[in-house]
């Protein structure tokens, strides 16, 4: 179907620490729809063994669950709305909501 998107990715490091035997992993993955100039939805998950907010709290998360939503909505043909909910799930549910307004040159 035009304008359907879907998106995966897994990352892997090994941790270079005394025994080399720690890793980290990531898993990300979505699905949206775009209709250029009109409106982009975007649905997606994620996974990170460690998680950082370094505006709201520099400590570090560890196993992070990540749901997140996205809407880009065109008023004009450079002129947009923004919106995105995420919520992050590990030792407790943390929900962000971030609105722009924006616009392409």
């Amino acid at each position: 179907m035009k304008g359907i998107q879907l998106s995966l990715q897994a990352d892997r490091w090994k941790v270079m620490d005394d025994n080399n035997e720690d890793m980290i992993l990531t898993f990300t993955g979505g699905i949206g729809y775009e209709k250029p100039q009109s409106i982009r939805l975007w649905l997606g998950s994620s996974y990170s063994l460690y998680g950082y907010d370094y505006f709201a709290d520099p400590d570090e998360k560890t196993d992070v669950y990540t749901i997140h939503s996205d809407i880009r909505y065109y008023f004009k043909a450079s002129l947009y709305f923004d919106a995105r909910y995420e919520l992050d799930i590990y030792d407790i549910h943390e929900h962000r909501f971030i609105a722009t307004l924006g616009l392409e040159i």
